[in-house]
């Protein structure tokens, strides 16, 4: 049964005041066995809170709650406050978001509140809350009153619901599945799921609140090169090319926000280097089958805004966000931006031409691409405007897993730029140097300080793909047997009781997400890397626990697909194959970009002796002479509605 906690704890009223003196700052500690143990030495509740750098109301409750002098007297006399940061600990705040939604049955956000019994067991969960209670609003204030009086005084009953909503959320996060078999019509079944959501208007897949989801729109990419679903890629392409036009791009700077309306005009002001990285290898991707200049351009104005915002000593830094002060960086104002561009020489007609172009129109216009601009000037001009009026807010901490994710698809868009394969690597070998330091693998670092948080699975797994990635573009067996070397790694720190989990901490054992949320599995980066690790050492036993694992989530994936588009990925990956071409390294290396334009979605290049080439799938190979002849033949063969195609998933695998 679940229940709101909140009555337990305004039912009483506070007898007296506390006589602490107050203090104009509280003290936070990090979530670590030594606030535990102190939390069990001075038998009190802890007060945790759950935040992230974007995020509005945690900075509102920073202000009004924790410089509060009676809030702060409550919180040092009578809790251990310890303050989580989303971004360094996605651990544990997805197991917290999952104890608020057992005990409210509604998704939970930031800031996240919670308190835990001494030993570290949730019993009272809430979003943001006012310093004093309001018009059907109980406040902070209140709520610590009461709680640090029941603590003690109903310590049995709070004990026993702690306990209640441990094993509930851990039922909830360690769910079993009985397997099913996954065989073709999976992608079928998921294309008609995502046609009857789709927005024929606007693309996606919400009439409401939409995200970019870039791994279900590659995923469609995906089937469509393995089936010739044509609906697939009509609709993956027009998400695309209304985003690519839509103010959840910034037409000025480039880059993608996080979200955005119906219509991909309205955003909100925040840009993630995951979701961003993500989404230059979708917009590659679709390039590469189309070769529409849209979608290249999307990808050169994307890195190049992160290069020019989030770069810090060869890495990147996680986030770029909204305001200074109360001016919003990326709206622009019609009257402000016309006589700008009239002072750099501008005609009125011409400016106003630019203007509308870029839908701006009012006092505070979000751009989107309304028509053609004349002048390549006209963005980099706005830029200017910009700047002029404040910065971007940059969080300062640079993150192993987002880099990782980062280069991988830089090394993909490579095909578009040349030089983005150097480049790309440069941060890779910056990445291991600076954050896999004495063989330990650190999660994240402030810049100018040393990592000290060991790394979460989603790290080990984002590096491992890169590091595949940057053996697939150079052919440069370090990467792979470095690759390999951390998957080991990851396994024994992570890998247990057939179960991969999120971290590896000591009070809670998080199992990891196989959902695409906010970017993609660590649970299918891992398996994918794995399987091309796989098939490139031809490691049957490698290839046993992917199949293991897709089994242990066949039941999940077959009831909703469209939810977990990674992992469904790797099913179509081990079911159809990945494709090894092998030749001579020599015009392998000379050729790499020709190779990765081959129509196939799980392509690995590999050297060998011969002088010829053969492209093989399992056991299945073509031959031939010259790579012209291979992609000839190949493209022959995976022609749309092609009946005699060389792959199809075997069932049997998955039973």
């Amino acid at each position: 049964m679940r229940w709101a906690l909140l009555t337990l704890f305004i039912l009483h009223a506070v007898a007296g005041k506390f006589s602490l003196p107050p203090s104009s700052s509280l003290s936070w500690l990090s979530w670590s066995p030594g606030a535990l143990e102190r939390a069990q030495r001075e038998h009190k509740p802890i007060f945790l809170f759950i935040e992230h750098a974007s995020c509005h109301w945690c900075q509102v409750m920073a202000k009004e709650s924790f410089q509060d002098p009676e809030i702060l007297q409550l919180l040092e006399s009578s809790f251990i406050p310890i303050k989580i940061d989303q971004k360094e600990r996605p651990d544990l705040n997805r197991y917290f978001q999952q104890v608020y939604s057992f005990i409210h049955s509604r998704p939970g956000g930031w800031p996240l509140i919670l308190i835990l019994t001494e030993e570290g067991a949730p019993f009272f969960a809430a979003t943001y809350l006012p310093p004093r209670d309001g018009p059907g609003v109980i406040g902070l204030k209140r709520i610590l009153e009461t709680i640090a009086k029941e603590y003690h005084q109903s310590s049995q009953l709070i004990q026993t619901r702690a306990k209640i909503i441990e094993e509930g959320v851990q039922k909830e996060l360690g769910q079993e599945y009985v397997p099913v078999r996954l065989d073709i019509p999976l992608a079928r079944k998921l294309v008609e799921r995502l046609a009857q959501e789709f927005d024929p208007t606007y693309g996606g897949f919400s009439t409401k609140v939409k995200l970019p989801q870039p791994t279900l729109l590659h995923l469609l990419l995906e089937i469509y090169e393995l089936e010739g679903e044509v609906q697939a890629l009509e609709m993956a392409l027009k998400t695309l090319e209304e985003m690519a036009r839509g103010g959840i791009f910034d037409q000025i700077e480039g880059g993608f926000f996080v979200a955005s309306d119906r219509t991909w005009r309205l955003p909100r002001f925040e840009q993630w280097l995951a979701s961003n990285a993500e989404l230059i290898g979708l917009y590659t991707y679709a390039y590469k089958i189309t070769g529409n200049p849209l979608f290249a351009q999307v990808v050169r104005r994307t890195i190049a805004s992160i290069e020019d915002h989030l770069k810090h000593d060869g890495l990147y830094l996680a986030l770029g966000t909204t305001k200074r002060g109360a001016e919003n960086y990326f709206l622009l104002d019609y009257n402000q931006s016309l006589h700008w561009l009239m002072e750099h020489n501008y005609s009125r007609q011409l400016a106003q031409q630019e203007l509308a172009a870029l839908g701006i129109e009012g006092k505070e216009s979000t751009p989107v691409v309304q028509g053609t601009i004349q002048k390549p000037t006209t963005r980099p001009l706005l830029a200017q405007l910009r700047r002029q009026r404040g910065d971007l807010l940059i969080e300062p901490k640079i993150l192993t897993s987002w880099n990782a994710l980062y280069i991988a698809n830089k090394l993909e868009a490579s095909l578009i730029e040349p030089d983005y394969r150097q480049e790309a690597l440069a941060s890779l070998q910056h990445l291991l140097a600076q954050l896999f330091v004495d063989g330990v693998l650190y999660h994240a670092q402030r810049p100018g300080h040393k990592p000290h948080q060991p790394g979460l699975l989603e790290d080990y797994a984002a590096l491992i793909w890169a590091l595949v990635q940057g053996y697939r573009f150079t052919l440069d067996r370090s990467y792979l047997d470095r690759a390999k070397e951390l998957f080991h790694a990851a396994k024994e720190r992570f890998f247990h009781g057939g179960r991969w989990y999120a971290g590896s901490d000591w009070r809670i054992q998080v199992p990891a997400p196989i959902d695409d949320t906010p970017y993609a599995s660590p649970v299918a980066t891992l398996l994918a890397a794995a399987l091309q690790i796989a098939d490139l050492e031809k490691n049957a036993s490698l290839r046993s626990h992917v199949r293991k694992q897709l089994e242990r989530f066949s039941a999940p994936i077959f009831n909703d697909p469209q939810r977990y588009p990674s992992l469904t990925s790797v099913v179509f990956r081990y079911g159809y194959g990945n494709l090894v071409l092998f030749g001579p390294r020599d015009k392998l290396q000379r050729a790499w970009s020709k190779v990765y334009r081959l129509p196939y979605p799980y392509l690995i290049a590999a050297p060998w002796s011969s002088q010829g080439f053969k492209a093989c799938i399992a056991s299945r190979c073509l031959h031939a002479k010259s790579l012209d002849s291979i992609e000839a033949a190949l493209r022959a063969r995976m022609a749309p509605n092609k009946e005699d195609r060389w792959k199809k998933i075997d069932s049997s695998k998955n039973r």
